[in-house]
């Protein structure tokens, strides 16, 4: 569903935009990114989901979030492959398959404790800990900071007093 016309131009052309890391060996094209050539001779950039169109590629490059999938549950959540770790032993995990019955129910994606082990969870409390009592420690040195800064204006102006 590209657009026809940008402008009131009749578009003669329409065909994936070559991606920038193209080479002449291997071409690398944004197939939801349409390189649309006009009756005037411009180069236009549209949208294969809808009729946006913009001569900045970049642009449409952006506009793709728009049509990103509300429903977020079919999706698992993007981790790098160094911060992947395995929950559970294949022969672990074939077992606590084969001895449920009914079906699990997955934990909602959107929860960001959802993947993580007990342990997992015990560190990241404790840490949460330690950040609530250096929190703390840094407002009690802020008060005391802020008080001593009173006291030594309070010394300041009274030393100013008695010079004059």
């Amino acid at each position: 569903m590209t657009a026809t016309h940008v402008n009131g131009i009749a578009v003669v052309s329409d065909k994936p935009t070559p991606s920038p890391i193209s080479t002449p060996d291997k071409p690398v094209v944004f197939h939801r990114i349409r390189e649309l050539q006009l009756a005037d001779g411009t180069t236009w950039y549209g949208c294969r989901d809808c009729t946006e169109t913009s001569p900045h590629m970049g642009k449409i490059r952006y506009h793709l979030r728009s049509h990103r999938t509300t429903d977020k549950t079919t999706t698992a959540p993007r981790t790098s492959r160094r911060a992947r770790k395995p929950s559970a032993t294949p022969a672990t995990a074939s077992k606590a398959s084969a001895s449920s019955a009914e079906p699990a129910t997955a934990p909602a994606p959107t929860d960001p404790f959802a993947r993580l082990t007990l342990a997992e969870l015990g560190q990241r409390l404790e840490e949460l800990a330690e950040l609530d009592q250096l929190r703390t420690e840094c407002q009690t040195w802020k008060n005391r900071a802020l008080t001593a800064e009173l006291t030594l204006s309070r010394i300041s102006a009274a030393l100013e007093n008695t010079n004059s």
